[in-house]
C-alpha cells in the first residue's frame, strides 16, 4: 500500500469524528484489499478546500479533506455499481462474497453522510476502482 500526498500540505492534525472517518477508511481499503489480487492499493488524501477563521487574526481556518481509496482490483460494472451500497448487497467472486456480511459500503455511506458529506465511486471491469 502507497500513502500520496497530494495537492496542499495536509494539516499535522485535524479535527472530526474519528470513529467514523477510521471505519470508513477500514471499511474502504479493506474492501481494496480483498478484492486486489496482484497490484496495488492506494490512499491519497488532498486538500480540496481551505477557510480562514473570518474577522480575526487567528491563524485558525477549515480544511476540508478529500479521502481516496483507489486500487488496480477486479472492477465493477455499472450493473454492479448500482447495488454496491445496498445492505447486504455483494458483487463480485463468490469466495470473495463469503469473506464479508455486504454491510460494509452500506454502513461508509451512512457514516460520511451523517457527518455532512458523500461517498462516490468510479470503476473499471479488469482496471479497477476508487472511492
Amino acid at each position: 500500500m502507497y500513502f500520496i500526498q497530494s495537492g496542499n500540505v495536509i494539516p499535522t492534525g485535524i479535527e472530526a469524528d474519528e470513529k467514523r472517518l477510521r471505519q470508513v477508511l477500514i471499511n474502504l481499503l479493506g474492501n481494496a484489499v480483498k478484492f486486489t489480487v496482484q497490484g496495488r492499493v492506494t490512499l491519497r488524501v488532498s486538500v480540496i478546500k481551505e477557510t480562514k477563521a473570518k474577522g480575526t487574526d487567528s491563524p485558525t481556518k477549515t480544511v476540508t479533506l478529500r479521502f481516496e481509496v483507489k486500487d488496480t482490483g477486479v472492477g465493477m460494472t455499472p450493473e454492479q455499481l448500482g447495488k454496491i451500497f445496498l445492505p447486504f448487497e455483494q458483487v463480485g467472486d463468490t469466495q470473495k462474497q463469503l469473506e464479508g456480511t455486504g454491510l460494509g459500503l452500506a454502513i461508509s455511506r451512512q457514516l460520511v453522510e451523517l457527518m455532512g458529506n458523500e461517498i462516490q465511486v468510479k470503476s473499471e471491469v479488469g482496471k479497477g476502482s476508487t472511492f
